[in-house]
């Protein structure tokens, strides 16, 4: 069963239930709850937009001359190149709203928040792993009117659920961390300005060897560096020689951006938007100090 018991440490005095749950007690402000005539009963739908994006492209060349006789960058060789492209998502600290759920009587000051919520929209995989809702499809309280609802290595999602005046509004929130400055060793995908010059004469399948990422503009490499985190993995094309061509073509370098057997840069599957949608009920009150 439930007990009454000062705290002599504060002077409070709290009433608990048979679970140990704090039913009363004289640390906070009483609450006068309206009648359920007055109370938001209503129906909601929390949407959060996908997250900007972009696409980063690495191209890994080997140049290997071959033995027989052969001159210029468009002579046949056994060298080869495979190329990788990636969703990445940009940092952003977004705020979206707000909008008006419903309105409670005049002078009401406090609204007890539950809500009801089922995701109806999930994100694509990050990085191969789905991402899962935080917020359980069930009855639940929100003390403060906050919620997260979805968490990752880079990303935040939650709303709030605000009283302004005697309107009651969601306000949904949508961060994604700064990766910081561009990486100055190793090859991440985060170290992304960077630009391939041959050595012959700049052409990007002529003599040389090379490996770097570079975000793309139009289909080529832009050359300066894009902060984002990688998110989604598009395509992957194993080492080859792209032979068979014949003739005076080269037969490495294909896996250029610019180039024939080049990686795909579409990314439109990757959508990471999501939707919560279900039932809200806000019961309004006055809260006497």
């Amino acid at each position: 069963m439930g007990k009454v018991y000062n705290n002599p440490a504060t002077g409070h005095i709290f009433v608990e239930g048979s679970g140990g749950e704090t039913r009363w007690s004289s640390e906070f402000p009483p609450v006068n709850l309206l009648p359920e005539a007055d109370w938001v009963d209503t129906s909601l739908s929390v949407a959060f937009p996908d997250f900007s994006k972009f696409v980063n492209y690495s191209h890994n060349r080997w140049f290997n001359p071959p033995s027989w006789p052969g001159t210029g960058p468009w002579r046949p060789s056994t060298s080869q190149d495979t190329c990788v492209s990636l969703t990445m998502i940009e940092p952003e600290n977004r705020v979206l709203g707000p909008t008006t759920i419903g309105t409670i009587p005049a002078g009401a000051n406090y609204i007890d928040v539950r809500v009801r919520l089922n995701r109806t929209k999930a994100p694509y995989n990050f990085r191969d792993q789905g991402v899962p809702p935080l917020i359980p499809n069930e009855w639940v309280s929100l003390p403060g009117g906050s919620c997260l609802v979805e968490a990752t290595e880079i990303w935040r999602r939650s709303f709030d659920i605000v009283l302004t005046g005697n309107e009651v509004q969601l306000i949904r929130r949508q961060s994604v961390i700064d990766p910081g400055p561009e990486p100055t060793t190793g090859t991440p995908p985060q170290r992304n300005g960077w630009l391939p010059r041959s050595g012959a004469g700049s052409d990007p399948w002529g003599q040389s060897s090379y490996q770097g990422w570079g975000w793309i503009s139009g289909n080529n490499f832009a050359g300066t560096y894009r902060k984002g985190h990688p998110a989604a993995l598009i395509q992957h094309k194993p080492p080859s020689a792209n032979g068979g061509l014949g003739g005076d073509t080269p037969q490495y370098g294909g896996k250029h951006p610019r180039r024939f057997n080049a990686c795909s840069i579409n990314n439109s599957a990757h959508d990471f938007s999501s939707t919560y949608t279900g039932q809200i009920v806000i019961r309004p009150g006055y809260l006497r100090a």
